[in-house]
């Protein structure tokens, strides 16, 4: 009992004293709701102690000075909760981060520390262009594009070392940034920025939408096509590319952009027209035809656009110099496209006449198109749209003819088969042989240009019906 009212006593008077000095430090504490100093005393410990065994474990792996270095800054970049806080990465305290070096061990985190070596050799790179861009740069607005472009390279590898340093499991960790992706990453990255800035100020001083432009224009002029022959064009180079694109002024740029981008537009609004326009066919092969060639209506603009960064001679042969940048300019903002895409939308128009058209042809007619198409090395789609193109009585007329043609030809072979003797047949069946190959030339000639009415003005010859005929007479006379 009395040692209770001692105890009692002396919280009392410690109270009174707080009470009486207003600038009693356990009083402010008390007071804001901070920690009492034998708390924080605990907790500052704790933190030299954490300290303390980093030290030792440094000397333990026996890291070198720039080993210690990487490690400081490694902790600095994983202990920091508001790196990749939108993507939602884990943040180490300073126990968690002592405690995964020591589950890794001197040997790998030595290995991790190489790593991030490698790629800051890379970041080297990029700030060292980044700061000649601050130099040269010609306006303030400029320069600060340029800094903050900087700031958001530095932050974006360090959100994506701190993603790597997210997995629970020491080994994953490992494996993450020494598995080769993470430096391969960081070249891939480096070397992408690195194009850019190269670029000079033409293209810093772009808004990203202009950029992405630039970007697509880029790509397609270096990158090769599996769909069009490389010998139709040069290919070139990121620095090629992005010098011609300092050849040109800003505003020349932009305008570049903006023809670009009209195309990305008008491509997606025809796409959607001509779309519906095909639903209407009613032939499946000739609907899917008319898609093919409106799903590659782009590769022809992407072929024109490669062909612009390209030298010709005077005979149009490929040169390996880069053309003259006006040559580009004017290239780049002639709006092409538009015959690319109203060709796939008058093929269709030409296609739906043609079925038209169809439904009136007799049986021969159709084997007429037939044998046409089989023996030009063109499809029947191609004769389609140009029959449908041509109209209904130039259709009719073409079609008509090569019936009398392929029925003489029919009855020359009938006639020369009915010889039962080879050798007095010989040369009359060798003729023969060389004007069905001459005449399937000449359909090949006529359609190689797909232009309607010069394949209506060539392909009704009387030469190769007259050929046959003289065969069959020959061969006529041979029986008798």
């Amino acid at each position: 009992m009395m040692r209770f009212k001692y105890h009692s006593l002396l919280i009392l008077l410690i109270l009174l004293v707080i009470s009486c000095d207003p600038n009693s430090e356990l009083k402010r504490e008390l007071k804001s709701g901070g920690t009492p100093r034998s708390i924080r005393v605990s907790d500052q410990r704790s933190d030299r102690d954490i300290k303390v065994k980093l030290k030792d474990l440094f000397v333990e792996f026996e890291l070198s000075d720039e080993e210690k270095q990487v490690v400081d800054k490694i902790k600095s970049i994983v202990t920091n909760p508001n790196i990749g806080k939108d993507e939602g990465y884990r943040t180490y305290n300073d126990l968690e981060f002592y405690n995964l070096l020591k589950t890794l061990g001197s040997f790998r985190v030595k290995k991790i520390v190489e790593n991030y070596l490698r790629v800051d050799d890379l970041k080297d790179n990029v700030q060292e262009v980044f700061k000649q861009a601050l130099t040269s740069g010609s306006s303030v607005a400029l320069k600060e594009r340029v800094d903050d472009k900087l700031n958001a390279y530095n932050s974006s590898h360090e959100v994506q070392l701190k993603g790597l340093f997210s997995y629970s499991d020491a080994n994953f960790v490992y494996g993450a940034i020494t598995n080769g992706n993470y430096v391969d990453q960081a070249v891939i990255k480096t070397n992408a920025r690195l194009d850019k800035l190269k670029a000079g100020n033409v293209y810093l001083q772009l808004d990203s939408g202009e950029q992405r432009i630039i970007d697509q224009v880029r790509t397609i002029v270096t990158t090769p096509s599996k769909f069009i022959s490389d010998s139709t064009y040069k290919l070139r180079t990121v620095q090629e590319f992005y010098g011609l694109l300092n050849t040109l002024d800003v505003d020349k740029v932009k305008e570049i952009v903006k023809s670009y981008k009209e195309y990305e537009d008008f491509k997606d609004a025809e796409y959607e027209e001509i779309n519906k326009s095909i639903e209407l066919v009613t032939e499946v092969e000739s609907k899917e035809e008319l898609g093919k060639e409106l799903d590659n209506a782009h590769l022809f603009y992407d072929f024109h656009i490669k062909r612009v960064f390209t030298k010709f001679d005077d005979e149009n042969n490929i040169l390996d110099d880069l053309p003259e940048p006006n040559d580009v300019y004017e290239g780049m903002t002639q709006p092409v496209y538009r015959s690319i895409f109203d060709f796939v939308k008058y093929q269709v128009q030409d296609i739906r006449k043609y079925e038209e058209i169809e439904g009136n042809l007799s049986i021969s007619q159709m084997v007429a198109l037939a044998y046409m198409s089989d023996n030009s090395g063109h499809s029947e789609f191609n004769l389609k749209w140009m029959l449908g193109r041509l109209g209904f009585s130039k259709a009719r007329e073409i079609l008509d003819f090569h019936v009398k043609v392929i029925t003489a030809e029919d009855q020359a072979r009938k006639t020369l088969n009915s010889v039962k003797d080879v050798k007095k047949k010989e040369a009359l069946q060798a003729q023969f042989d060389q004007y069905v190959e001459d005449y399937h030339k000449h359909l090949r000639l006529c359609l190689a240009y797909n232009d309607p009415d010069r394949f209506y003005d060539q392909v009704i010859e009387e030469m190769h019906m007259k050929n046959f005929k003289k065969v069959k007479a020959d061969t006529l006379a041979l029986l008798k």
